[in-house]
């Protein structure tokens, strides 16, 4: 397994880029990964409680939160659709012991998150903006907490 990452040459840095581009994709609505359109994550995050969905990308679960049956579809799709990305930089997604991307509806709009977990252990979360992908400024932009 870790030989998916060290072979490679991919740095820590890499995989979370490449995981950063799948969960904006996903987030969309209009995704070129999935080679579809009208599946919005931001809305049934909306329905759940603390405006959250969570899903394991690598096994195709949710975890956190419901959801629609259409975008179930795309969840349990995501391991595959994931692993096609991942080939398309030169890696597998072994090179992943854990990929979670979490979605979140706020007052102030919306904002997704990804924790990576590489082979060796390290462990990384990074918030975005849902809009833009933009990283957030975790001084400018405090965690959403729920009730």
């Amino acid at each position: 397994m870790e030989a998916a990452n060290e072979g490679s040459g991919m740095k820590f840095d890499d995989l979370c880029s490449i995981a950063h581009n799948f969960a904006d994709s996903f987030g969309s609505g209009a995704s070129l990964l999935f080679n579809s359109y009208g599946f919005y994550p931001y809305d049934d995050a909306g329905q759940s409680e603390g405006g959250t969905i969570e899903i394991d990308v690598l096994r195709g679960r949710l975890l956190a939160g419901v959801s629609s049956p259409e975008l179930r579809s795309f969840i349990e799709d995501s391991p595959r659709v994931f692993e096609s990305l991942c080939l398309r930089h030169g890696i597998s997604s072994e090179a992943f012991a854990g990929f979670t991307a979490r979605f979140t509806k706020t007052q102030s709009g919306r904002e997704f998150s990804v924790t990576v977990v590489d082979q060796k252990g390290r462990c990384r979360t990074d918030r975005f903006d849902g809009v833009y992908g933009k990283r957030l400024d975790a001084r400018k932009h405090p965690p959403v907490t729920s009730a």
